[in-house]
């Protein structure tokens, strides 16, 4: 079984919507759209005293630190099983929708 490999140099979430299961539809996406059998995904991630919210984000997912550096010298965080990857639905509701409604 070959491995198929996703790599993302770059991934920006606001700290209102890290943990809220956003980022783990995208890779739940990204995941079913290549066809979980034999693949990975790589974020390019470097830790900093202000970015640990999203190294937590991604750990809740699976995805685990790995040396692996990109050409920009950068460390990243491997998802090695997309196979057991939950795949999450999420549902966004938009208060402003919600208003128009209910007039």
């Amino acid at each position: 079984r070959s491995k198929k490999l996703i790599e993302v140099l770059d991934l920006m979430l606001s700290c209102r919507v890290q943990g809220k299961l956003l980022e783990r539809a995208l890779f739940a996406h990204l995941a079913d759209r290549e066809g979980r059998e034999g693949l990975a995904i790589w974020v390019n991630y470097n830790q900093t005293a202000r970015n640990t919210p999203a190294r937590l984000a991604l750990a809740s997912i699976g995805f685990r630190p790995n040396g692996r550096a990109d050409i920009h010298g950068g460390t990243g965080m491997l998802l090695g099983d997309c196979f057991s990857m939950d795949n999450t639905t999420v549902t966004v509701v938009s208060e402003v929708a919600q208003r128009t409604l209910a007039i």
